[in-house]
């Protein structure tokens, strides 16, 4: 699942390839965001079918770092900054327009990934150095997930769940 990052935008297939999502957060040039917060845009291959999903109303900077669709394409898990080097998990459901927050760790995120066992892997620098942590997409205490003095910032998971590059 390739995502790339350029002038304020975040761009990602979801699950099933039928839509593109990208996140707009500059606040100008050609890419900035329409309401002045960070929103969540989805579009056909084609081209066709533009829209804006959700905005992040409660994100105290101009950008969100990162997010990931849920294996049905029904959500989406992002991060929103809540002061400078903070961010938390949130979960937006795109058909019921619900948001509900995952973390509560006052902690940097740099990047997160959802998984299609239901799991939500995030990179968070909660215990010192940032590790990989998991934590249930339908709420519960995250885990740590790897340990060490080198910083994971940034990582990738198959879709058996089996492999993970970090």
């Amino acid at each position: 699942k390739p995502q790339t990052r350029r002038y304020g935008i975040w761009t990602d297939l979801e699950a099933d390839g039928g839509r593109i999502g990208y996140m707009r957060y500059g606040l100008d040039g050609n890419l900035k965001s329409l309401s002045g917060f960070p929103e969540f845009w989805s579009i056909n291959p084609d081209g066709t079918g533009k829209r804006r999903e959700f905005s992040d109303t409660r994100n105290k900077m101009t950008r969100t770092l990162c997010y990931s669709w849920s294996p049905d394409g029904n959500a989406v898990a992002f991060s929103s900054t809540r002061s400078e080097n903070i961010q938390e998990v949130f979960i937006y459901e795109l058909l019921t327009g619900k948001e509900r927050q995952l973390t509560h760790l006052n902690s940097r995120i740099d990047e997160l990934r959802w998984a299609s066992n239901g799991w939500i892997l995030f990179s968070s620098n909660y215990s010192g150095t940032s590790n990989l942590w998991i934590v249930p997409a339908d709420g519960g205490n995250p885990v740590q997930f790897t340990e060490g003095t080198t910083s994971y910032l940034s990582m990738s998971i198959a879709a058996d769940c089996r492999t993970l590059l970090a």
